[in-house]
């Protein structure tokens, strides 16, 4: 997980890191995915790859906020104490 976290390129292989930058860079760049970021990920998948990619990166970030807003409800219904987000340091 916290190689996940840091992104240290050295630590993936070149195909793994260009869609793991370009995921994170998509979710978090307020400014759109940096150009660089870009190229390399358009260099490493062709068209058909890269909406497997993207398709992944949704379903995996729908299934978080559901879960997340499924978890909340349940704490509410059973009047647990609120707890903090836990969020991955980026």
């Amino acid at each position: 997980m916290n190689d996940l976290a840091t992104l240290d390129r050295s630590r993936f292989e070149p195909r793994e890191y260009a869609a793991l930058a370009w995921v994170r860079a998509y979710l978090t760049t307020p400014e759109g995915v940096p150009v660089e970021v870009e190229e390399e990920y358009y260099a490493e998948f062709t068209p058909s790859e890269r909406r497997y990619v993207e398709a992944s990166m949704m379903g995996m970030y729908c299934t978080n906020l559901t879960v997340n807003t499924h978890r909340h409800i349940l704490g509410r219904i059973l009047r647990r104490p609120e707890s903090p987000p836990e969020a991955c340091p980026l």
